[in-house]
């Protein structure tokens, strides 16, 4: 199995999903796609939070609908999480197809900076980025407080957020929304929802990291490479 992010394959894959789901809703309006797209990473970061709250009994009448498919565990919440990250990709994708992996890595950078990593200065290219997780993931999980079930909660809550925001910031580009002075007009803006689909990747991977600080590679590896399947298959052709 390939290490997806390490050998430098995650962005040519899901340069090839991104085309594969425009071809299959290519009947549909482009302004509609996108907000299909932008939708999914919520989604899916909605899925990983039901899952971690059925892991604590917080939503006990759905446990046997649910037990079915597995998703009232670490592997449920897991396999979200991967979801989250690939779905956010994809959408930045459709957003901007020529500038969206340095959007990511630029993302990366910045929040490397901001807790001082010295590996914002020579932080290029995908192959660094289980690095700066790790890193992110650390820094998170030392300045958060509480029992050990606290840091994947607080982390899960960081990736719904920025996913729900891109979401915020789509709704105010389309004039669905009356708090454009108090967000500021970078918010409601397609750099706005950049922004915070970069950072529902971020944190998506530092959830995983957060839920399994010692096997989150491995779990990554095998669960994007059954998700990329399809991208795989296109770029082999």
């Amino acid at each position: 199995m390939e290490d997806l992010l390490t050998t430098g394959r995650m962005f040519p894959i899901v340069d090839a999903l991104a085309g594969v789901c425009s071809s299959a809703n290519m009947k549909l309006p482009r302004e509609e796609l996108l907000a299909l797209q932008i939708a999914k990473p919520a989604e899916e970061a909605g899925e990983a939070w039901h899952a971690l709250q059925g892991l604590l009994g917080l939503m006990p009448s759905c446990a046997d609908d649910c037990a079915t498919r597995d998703e009232h565990s670490w592997n449920g919440v897991s396999n979200d999480l991967v979801g989250a990250s690939f779905a956010s990709l994809i959408a930045l994708n459709y957003i901007d197809a020529e500038g969206w992996q340095a959007a990511v890595i630029d993302g990366f950078r910045q929040r490397l900076a901001e807790i001082g990593s010295p590996l914002a200065e020579d932080f290029e290219g995908q192959n660094r980025i289980l690095d700066a997780v790790e890193e992110l993931g650390k820094h998170y999980a030392a300045a958060a407080d509480g029992p050990g079930y606290v840091t994947p909660i607080l982390a899960l809550g960081n990736l719904t957020r920025e996913a729900g925001e891109a979401i915020h910031s789509l709704h105010g580009i389309k004039g669905l929304l009356t708090c454009d002075e108090e967000c500021g007009q970078r918010i409601h803006s397609w750099e706005g929802v950049k922004d915070r689909l970069v950072g529902s990747f971020v944190t998506s991977l530092v959830g995983l990291y957060c839920v399994d600080p010692a096997g989150w590679r491995s779990t990554f590896e095998t669960i994007a490479f059954r998700r990329s399947r399809r991208g795989r298959e296109v770029l082999g052709a």
